[in-house]
């Protein structure tokens, strides 16, 4: 069974965690300093991706130093995605909030979440997401001051950030939970983007919403760091493409072959006059490596199966 019946939090926060002992600390400070939350139950469910440091020491302590649940949990498989669908598991909320480890929550978070999801009219929802530390590179944030909804597949790239997400927990028991094929910690991203796009296409209400906020500390500081995170997220876009393409989603396969051929016509012609032709080649590239691995797990070796249309 998908879903526990024991409801009695309304929000569960499900925090998927990987060798980040030293840095805890401060996520659990900005979930100490979380205001007005009293008047709703809140779990938080930490699952440790198999960590070799001390990071279950640093949330069993946690745990006994604050007055919310928390639960450790250990998930041995590699990848977000699989440490987060044991989350979904283990909650009990009619709620299910997803926050990175690197994302520090404003005091009002909690709050702001649950007046949020009062609304009935809401089922999806993303928030902002600011940089914490200003020597990092402005990657993987949400800075819009602007309500909008996800209504089509142009948007669903970069609108609703994965560490910063929140689902009804009758989505999940109608779409599933996320692809263990995609995800961080594995060579192809984009196992938010993918339950997003599930959640949209069921004809569910998603939104982007600057209400509730965390600060990403990702601590991405060089142009490298950059080009290996462009270079997951374009991969996990082509396996995505290839996952539904093959399941005859035609919807993604147009959105595959309008990015693919935008991006060709600027290596032809860059927009920007001297800008290398060379780094769009490059997203072709690892947009058509995503593509061809994923084709492979479905065709060769049976080990990605692809979702009903």
């Amino acid at each position: 069974m998908l879903i526990h019946e024991n409801r009695t939090f309304y929000i569960s926060v499900i925090i998927c965690t990987f060798n980040r002992s030293n840095r805890l600390e401060m996520l659990f400070d900005a979930i100490r300093r979380q205001q007005n939350h009293s008047t709703f139950h809140t779990e938080f469910i930490f699952i440790d991706n198999n960590s070799t440091d001390d990071t279950r020491t640093k949330i069993e302590s946690f745990k006994e130093s604050t007055s919310f649940s928390v639960s450790y949990l250990i998930e041995k498989k590699r990848g977000s995605s699989a440490a987060r669908n044991k989350g979904i598991l283990k909650s009990s909320g009619s709620v299910v909030a997803f926050l990175d480890d690197d994302c520090l929550p404003s005091p009002q978070w909690l709050a702001n979440i649950a007046e949020y999801f009062s609304n009935e009219d809401i089922d999806v929802a993303g928030g902002k997401v600011l940089l914490n530390n200003p020597l990092d590179l402005p990657l993987s944030i949400r800075t819009s001051d602007e309500e909008t909804r996800l209504e089509n597949i142009e948007q669903l790239f970069g609108t609703i950030p994965g560490c910063n997400m929140v689902f009804r927990r009758h989505v999940l028991e109608k779409i599933g939970v996320f692809d263990e094929d995609l995800g961080a910690g594995l060579p192809l991203a984009a196992e938010d983007v993918d339950l997003i796009y599930r959640a949209l296409r069921n004809g569910y209400h998603l939104r982007y919403t600057p209400k509730f906020c965390v600060f990403h500390d990702h601590g991405r500081r060089t142009l490298n760091d950059a080009r290996l995170l462009d270079r997951s997220y374009l991969r996990g876009r082509g396996g995505m493409y290839a996952k539904y393409s093959i399941a005859k989603d035609w919807q993604i396969a147009r959105s595959a072959y309008w990015e693919i051929c935008s991006l060709c016509r600027k290596a032809i012609k860059p927009p920007i006059k001297g800008e290398p032709s060379l780094n769009y080649i490059k997203e072709v590239v690892y947009i058509i490596q995503g593509f061809v691995l994923v084709s492979w797990r479905v065709f060769v070796s049976k080990k990605h199966s692809v979702p009903n249309t």
